[in-house]
């Protein structure tokens, strides 16, 4: 059974800044792998233990992801492969969907593709849709448990606004998982693979070109921090009405807008 897990980089809080007509790192700033991965890559190798097999984590961008590649393989991963494919912060999500893609085509050897539903700062989670499309692979998302890989299904749980659902899904495939992933994917014991040390690096695809770029970028004006030392039901008053003064809440919906 061979497992591929998506892994991406996410700016570390205050560490990006606005460069004219595209965002940039601030000077000493850097990036760090997005939490949500670290369970999903600790999913993917305790269903390997417990199975057999092999997991391969894939990253597209320049080498600054070599070092999250290696801290994935750390966890137990036993290859590591990266697209080379635009910064971090002049992707969308069609190049990444596509790099990613292109990799798992490269490699022409998966049974199971494993994202992340979305990123750590807040990403709308197209890429595991946007990648199935492009593999004309069948999709699953919001998964809370990996239950059983075979060479030609697999018996995932996926959780909905009704309950836990059980899902048989043709291989290959893709799904897109929540952050608590690991805890609901048992293990046993199996014996370890040999992982390799090196990071595999395939070029961009023709077809990564970005669909969208930033026009501009606005800045919100830094704000001083202020302290409440009321009492907690009359700071909770004074928090709000500081928020409306700022119309960062919406009194009639009871939320920000």
């Amino acid at each position: 059974m061979e497992i591929a897990v998506c892994v991406k980089q996410v700016p570390r809080p205050g560490s990006v800044r606005a460069a004219g007509d595209h965002l940039d790192w601030k000077e000493g700033h850097d990036a760090d792998l997005n939490p949500f991965a670290l369970n999903t890559v600790e999913a993917a190798v305790r269903m390997a233990k417990r199975q057999g097999g092999r997991v391969t984590v894939l990253a597209a961008g320049d080498e600054s992801c070599d070092e999250l590649l290696r801290a994935a393989m750390a966890l137990g991963a036993h290859r590591a492969v990266r697209v080379q494919a635009p910064p971090l912060l002049r992707q969308d999500a069609q190049v990444l969907a596509r790099c990613l893609a292109a990799a798992v085509q490269e490699l022409d050897d998966i049974d199971l593709v494993i994202t992340g539903m979305h990123s750590a700062v807040g990403g709308p989670g197209l890429v595991p849709s946007m990648m199935a499309e492009i593999l004309g692979w069948p999709l699953v998302s919001n998964v809370s448990g990996i239950k059983e890989v075979s060479d030609c299904t697999a018996d995932i749980q996926r959780r909905s606004a009704e309950g836990l659902e059980l899902v048989r899904m043709e291989t290959p495939a893709v799904i897109s998982v929540l952050r608590d992933i690991a805890d609901a994917t048992m293990v046993t014991s199996q014996v370890p693979v040999a992982r390799e040390t090196r990071i595999r690096v395939i070029p961009t695809p023709p077809e990564a070109v970005p669909a969208t770029n930033i026009a501009f970028f606005d800045a919100p004006p830094a704000q001083p921090a202020v302290f409440l030392a009321s009492p907690p039901a009359a700071a909770v008053r004074e928090l709000l009405v500081r928020l409306r003064q700022d119309r960062l809440y919406d009194a009639a919906a009871g939320t920000g807008g």
